[in-house]
């Protein structure tokens, strides 16, 4: 499969390493941004695939944008049509972006094909200096136009300190060494759906108040080796149409894994980080 080619059935396994770095690098360099970090890359690609997302929420634009994409995309042609038979989902297989930047959402932009950019989203937003839960509160960013949608996964790598303007009791983000801390996810945590994925690219900070300012029950891995931490929605389903949303998804994975859905299972978690 090559970039930019229409995704078949046959082309449904998941790219190897190689495959997609080869894709990733002919799909065109800009001056102004830094070299894709293959690793990574790979790594966001194969955890879409693995887990068999259906929406992605993306925070903080660029090759990352290129790799979520090619993953969705390759997840609505292996088991599109049946999920859309059976699940109501307010934005499946649509990849969200939301950047501070309009220059660098053009720039993850431009790197799409025609097909992918068909199922990406963009949004540009200022930023606000802010004081989680009123005055005296933890000092954070927050966008001012911040999108609602339901993302199985979301990927937290914005915005960046030097992005948000202004300063409360005279702190700042500006200021040299000042840690990102976006809150943007908090508000929007009751409306998060069970087996619900947060991949942050470094900010441990910023991921660590996150869980700290959550109210449901988060499971947490840090790979301090991949300098990334991943949190996941660990509950019950909401409701029929939740449970059958990650059971569509589970039995995706297998299909895509080659596993069996062990006897006497009708329902799973796709997500279980055990």
């Amino acid at each position: 499969m090559l970039h930019g080619t229409n995704y078949t059935k046959e082309t449904m396994k998941k790219l190897t390493a190689s495959e997609f770095s080869q894709i990733i690098l002919s799909s065109g360099q800009d001056s102004k941004a830094y070299p894709p970090d293959l690793d990574d890359l790979y790594f966001l690609y194969s955890f879409a695939r693995d887990k068999s997302i259906v929406s992605v929420l993306e925070i903080g634009s660029g090759w990352s944008t290129l790799a979520l994409a090619m993953a969705v995309i390759e997840n609505k042609e292996s088991f599109g049509d049946a999920y859309l038979s059976r699940v109501r989902h307010p934005n499946p297989f649509q990849v969200d972006s939301i950047d501070a930047s309009a220059i660098w959402s053009k720039i993850a932009l431009k790197r799409l094909s025609r097909e992918q950019r068909g199922i990406v989203v963009p949004h540009v937003s200022g930023l606000q200096i802010s004081e989680w839960r009123g005055p005296g509160g933890p000092i954070c960013s927050l966008f001012e136009n911040f999108p609602i949608v339901s993302a199985d996964l979301i990927y937290l790598d914005g915005p960046d300190s030097d992005q948000v303007e202004g300063n409360i009791r005279g702190v700042e983000f500006r200021q040299p060494d000042s840690l990102p801390m976006a809150a943007d996810l908090l508000p929007l945590e009751a409306q998060m759906w069970p087996g619900t994925f947060i991949i942050s690219d470094g900010r441990l900070a910023n991921v660590r108040f996150l869980k700290n300012n959550f109210n449901r029950n988060w499971e947490a891995l840090t790979d301090f080796y991949g300098d990334r931490t991943i949190l996941h929605l660990e509950e019950t389903p909401l409701g029929p149409v939740n449970r059958e949303h990650l059971a569509m998804r589970l039995e995706a994975s297998r299909n895509l894994l080659d596993k069996r859905r062990p006897l006497g299972t009708d329902h799973g978690n796709p997500g279980s980080m055990r």
